[in-house]
């Protein structure tokens, strides 16, 4: 009797343990007033921003190539094509206008020239002999031939007589002789009416020295022309001809002297005067 009514008191209580509890579910629970306010609940990982709600990714995935690609393009656009793309149009400098060369006037050509010049002795004719004592300065004149080999040098040779007067210790001396030899000359302008050039050349030298005051005796002079320089220029006023003025400087010496005259020296001779030239087939068209 007495468990039946526990029983009985337990049940009724569980029944309106439950009530209670179906109609408390689903209200809000009354706030107490003397509570702080509650921290608003951080977002949801799929709203954050990129890099705030999940750790970076780590390298080698697409994400992090794409922002180190990001960081290394330059800002602006790009200052040429990408790699590996060709322009338009490839860029190629204009070529600059040929000028001819000037027309060849020598090369093939046969020239020949008549000069005429003062010439004055200087040196000796020995050891013992002045030129300047025995002969003054007089009359040459000189013949050349050559063959323009280039457009700027003629091959050839030269000949030369001359007369030379008294000179300041024999009045009654007079020497002649003559001198014969090859040459180099070199033509500096091409295509011009006045044409420069210069002479090289050696030769072998003949001088006869008369002395009629003492003993009417003739003294025999021979030697060698290791140098003689000549510089001059010829203007053309005409296809074949030209003309112009003409220095020259001869250094040589005796080998071939009487004994009188001494032991071999150097002897020096310089000209000045004015060459004729001729051209063949010419030098102007």
């Amino acid at each position: 009797m007495h468990w039946r009514i526990v029983l009985g008191a337990s049940l009724g209580f569980l029944g309106l343990t439950v009530s209670a509890a179906g109609q408390t579910e689903g209200a809000e629970p009354a706030q107490d007033p003397n509570a702080p306010p509650a921290e608003a609940a951080p977002p949801d990982a799929a709203e954050a921003p990129p890099g705030e709600g999940e750790p970076p990714p780590p390298e080698g995935e697409p994400g992090n190539q794409a922002e180190v690609a990001a960081e290394g393009e330059p800002d602006g656009p790009p200052l040429g094509p990408p790699p590996g793309a060709e322009g338009e149009e490839d860029y190629e400098e204009p070529e600059l206008p040929m000028t001819p060369p000037a027309p060849d006037g020598l090369g093939g050509h046969f020239l020949l020239g008549v000069a005429g010049a003062y010439q004055k002795s200087l040196g000796k004719f020995g050891s013992e002999m002045r030129q300047s004592s025995q002969v003054d300065g007089g009359l040459s004149v000189t013949v050349d031939a050559g063959f323009g080999v280039s457009r700027q040098v003629v091959v050839g040779a030269w000949g030369q007589w001359f007369l030379l007067p008294d000179g300041s210790e024999c009045r009654d001396c007079s020497a002649t002789g003559f001198a014969v030899g090859p040459f180099v000359r070199f033509h500096l302008v091409q295509g011009l009416r006045f044409d420069p050039w210069l002479s090289f050349a050696v030769g072998y030298r003949d001088l006869s020295l008369d002395r009629d005051g003492r003993d009417a005796e003739v003294l025999k002079f021979q030697g060698i022309d290791w140098a003689r320089l000549q510089v001059g220029g010829d203007w053309y006023p005409a296809r074949n001809f030209g003309f112009g003025p003409y220095l020259e400087l001869v250094s040589g010496g005796y080998f071939e002297r009487p004994e009188i005259a001494g032991d071999l020296r150097t002897y020096w001779q310089w000209s000045a005067g004015l060459r004729l030239a001729f051209d063949v087939p010419g030098k102007l068209k």
